[in-house]
This record gives C-alpha cells, structure tokens and sequence, in this order.
C-alpha cells in the first residue's frame, strides 16, 4: 500500500496544507495576533529547553553539538 502511494506523496502533502489554509481566518488571527506569537514564542523556548535539558544530560559540549564553520 505504502509504495502504491509514494509517488502521489507530494501531491497529497499540497492538498493537505492547502486544504488547511482555506480553512484559517485570518480576521481571526489578525485579532489575536499577540497571544498566536507568545504561544509560538513559548513553545520554541519549552523545545529549546528540552534539547538543551537533554543535551547536559547526555554531558555534550558546545563543541561537539555545533561543527566549526
């Protein structure tokens, strides 16, 4: 099943996300512009928070976790 739709992935994927767009309001989140971005603000510092969480307990160092430009 999965290989008879793996060529159709992509299409699927755009249906899916356009299908979700139609569907947002944009008045309504015009209207609620500051609680949208303090959410999306918390959530990325609550993520950061865990990898980083993670990363100490796991005693990884600056160094190792981001390779020199």
């Amino acid at each position: 099943m999965e290989a008879a739709i793996e060529p159709f992935r992509g299409l699927l994927l755009g249906l899916f996300f356009l299908g979700v767009d139609m569907t947002l309001d944009l008045q309504v989140m015009a209207r609620n512009w500051p609680l949208i971005t303090s959410g999306v603000l918390s959530l990325m510092a609550v993520k950061a928070l865990c990898i980083w969480r993670r990363a100490s307990l796991k005693a990884a160092t600056a160094t190792h976790c981001i390779p020199p430009c």
